[in-house]
């Protein structure tokens, strides 16, 4: 279940906007609603740094360190962290939310294959 999150979120996050993750997530959580929601928010954090991590290769850490200085980091190492954090929580969020509403979901599909 952890890595079926973290390719599906690693797909949406390349291929996605930003807010792709936690679009996903929501997904994630209406469907798979048993799961726990901290292997979810381990691979969106995951998801979010290594997205990150490639997206600043490709610019030969010039995002990396622009950031890290715009936060007053001491490393540029320390963003990637962050973008970890902002993964790990929005992912999280999203799963709890879409559990939460899963049975809303669920209930009318139960409903509208009886009639």
């Amino acid at each position: 279940m952890f890595f079926f999150a973290l390719v599906l979120f690693l797909i949406c996050g390349y291929l996605l906007p930003w807010w792709a993750l936690t679009v996903s997530s929501v997904l994630v959580g209406i469907r798979f609603n048993k799961w726990r929601a901290s292997r979810v928010a381990l691979a969106g954090g995951v998801a979010n740094a290594a997205l990150a991590f490639i997206l600043d290769g490709k610019s030969h850490g010039l995002i990396s360190l622009r950031m890290a200085a715009l936060f007053h980091m001491p490393s540029s190492g320390w963003i990637f962290v962050l973008m970890f954090m902002i993964g790990a929580l929005s992912s999280f969020f999203g799963y709890k939310a879409g559990s939460f509403v899963s049975p809303i979901f669920l209930r009318t599909s139960q409903v509208s294959s009886k009639a």
